[in-house]
């Protein structure tokens, strides 16, 4: 108190100017002393703001940051990597990172590390993560460095989900693989018709062509391309290559001078549209064979009944009765076609009669019973005839009609010879195959184009000038009827095959001879004895 008051009375008994300048030393140090407190509060808000700015780039980059120890568990992480990995941070802190990747990759992972604190360097791998149960593609950008203490690494990772850019990589990957694993002819050709590129399904187009990659394509195959390139617009065609039929896409590339060719095999489905029309036209003539069989037959056996009237009527008139036979032989011919008509209109469904059948054997009496045209008539003729069976093998039984199925061959074997009128050779094979015996019958003769094909077994069809066009028809109803199949390959001027197939006979059966007729009379004998009922478009004859 004594200070306080001697204080106040020299400051009362100074100058007014030495007061003035008191006051004005002190506003000075005042006003230091309010700067150095700012600095101080400016000094202490720098940390503040470099710490949020640190925060701000690190807990919320768009990319997973994890800081490691030396032992590879988790000491800081950021948002992103929490998120990344579908959890929460405590849950993440001081756990190994490895526990969030698939069993398979901790080695690349481990090596990745190891990799790292090695050579000093930003060091990368790609490994498959875990969000939860959920796997995801990650690529691991990792370097080492020392601690401040200069003891321990750590390592500063980053985490990013590249499972997007893996699997874009896959699809141009199974996209890059896809025309040479197609199945189907996929090309590549230039403008200027030169091959670039074919994949292996399309060897036997080359073959067919005979040409290959870098060389040109046939002319009317490089008219397509130029077609294509020059409308801008994808250009279909339907062709066959030697014994298939393709449908072809040519597409030109927009901006490229190239025409990628992709080729379908459509033969199974043009088989079996040919199949559908084939039943379809036996259908239609077996409603109209109905509908006018009964009275033509009448007709005829009313005309027949006045020829046999006016033979005995006029018995030794040997000119007059000559003609009544021509003519009554005539009427015949007009029943037996109608009865050819009704017989392939007119399936029968009836299977209790179909025994077991060993097509080898019916093969081998076909063979004998023809030696009389292709051997003996044939060598009188200066033509030769030779018969290969080297290619029949053991095949299983068949079901069938006997009678039906010797007619089957029968018509084929003319057949062959027809289409041999200078000689040649007919050969016949036989194999199984998914379940079904194939028999192949071909022949060295003239051959027949793609028309002729296609109509070959019409009702009325022929390319002969003698005969009624019936039996391919026949043959076809009769392999229908027995669950069969049968198709022909031919080329002009290089034969003919036609393939037959039938279901194979799964359980062993007694083999007959002979089908009995339902219903006839001396049906036993019949099934004992051998038929062979010739059809060849040049009148019928039953032998026993």
């Amino acid at each position: 108190m004594t200070n306080k008051n001697t204080l106040h009375n020299e400051l009362h008994n100074l100058p007014e100017t030495d007061v003035s300048a008191l006051a004005y030393e002190l506003q000075n140090q005042q006003l230091g002393l309010k700067m150095q407190e700012e600095e101080l509060h400016k000094s202490q808000a720098q940390p503040e703001e470099a710490r949020q700015k640190y925060f701000n780039l690190y807990d919320l980059a768009p990319v997973g940051y994890f800081i490691l120890n030396e032992k590879g568990f988790v000491t800081e992480v950021n948002m992103a990597g929490v998120s990344l990995l579908g959890t929460e941070r405590h849950f993440l802190i001081n756990k190994p990172l490895s526990k969030f990747m698939i069993r398979e990759d901790i080695d690349i992972y481990s090596m990745h590390l190891r990799k790292s604190a090695e050579t000093g360097n930003k060091e990368f791998c790609e490994i498959v993560m875990l969000k939860g149960n959920q796997p995801f593609y990650a690529q691991l950008e990792s370097i080492a460095a020392k601690d401040t203490e200069g003891d321990n690494i750590r390592y500063f990772t980053t985490i990013t989900d590249i499972s997007k850019r893996v699997n874009l990589e896959k699809k141009l990957e199974s996209l890059s693989k896809f025309p040479s694993e197609n199945p189907n002819p996929v090309l590549r050709v230039s403008k200027e018709g030169r091959i670039l590129y074919a994949n292996n399904a399309s060897s036997h187009l080359l073959n067919f062509w005979n040409c290959w990659i870098n060389q040109m394509l046939p002319e009317p195959w490089l008219k397509m391309v130029n077609d294509a390139i020059r409308s801008s617009s994808t250009i279909s065609y339907e062709g066959e290559i030697g014994p298939y039929v393709y449908f072809f896409t040519f597409a030109p590339i927009a901006g490229e001078n190239y025409v990628n060719i992709y080729g379908i095999d459509i033969t199974q489905r043009k088989r079996m549209e040919q199949e559908l029309l084939q039943s379809k036209k036996l259908q239609a003539m077996g409603v109209m064979t109905t509908g006018i069989a009964h009275e033509f037959n009448n007709i005829l056996a009313i005309i027949d009944g006045k020829i046999q009237m006016l033979m005995r009527e006029n018995k030794g008139r040997e000119k007059l009765l000559e003609e009544l036979r021509l003519i009554r032989s005539s009427v015949k011919d007009g029943a037996e076609i109608v009865r050819r008509m009704n017989k392939f209109t007119k399936a029968r469904e009836d299977r209790d009669w179909f025994v077991a059948i060993d097509l080898q054997e019916e093969i081998k009496s076909i063979i004998d019973y023809t030696r009389q045209r292709w051997k003996v008539a044939a060598e009188g003729a200066g033509i030769t005839y030779t018969i290969n069976l080297d290619d029949i093998q053991r095949v299983p039984c068949i079901k069938g009609n006997p009678l039906e199925l010797r007619e089957v061959l029968l018509n084929m074997v003319n057949n062959a010879l027809d289409a041999m009128p200078e000689g040649g050779t007919l050969s016949f094979s036989t194999r199984e195959e998914g379940g079904n015996v194939v028999l192949r019958i071909s022949d060295t003769g003239i051959g027949m184009d793609g028309e002729t094909q296609s109509k070959v077994f019409d009702p009325f069809f022929t390319t002969k000038d003698h005969g009624t066009g019936l039996g391919l028809s026949i043959v076809f109803g009769i392999v229908k009827r027995h669950g069969g199949k049968i198709e022909v390959q031919s080329q002009k001027g290089k034969g003919t095959a036609f393939i037959v197939s039938f279901p194979a006979e799964k359980e062993p059966t007694d083999i007959a001879v002979a089908a009995p007729e339902p219903g006839s009379k001396n049906s036993e004998k019949k099934s004992m004895e051998k038929h062979f009922l010739t059809t060849n478009d040049t009148g019928i004859r039953l032998q026993h």
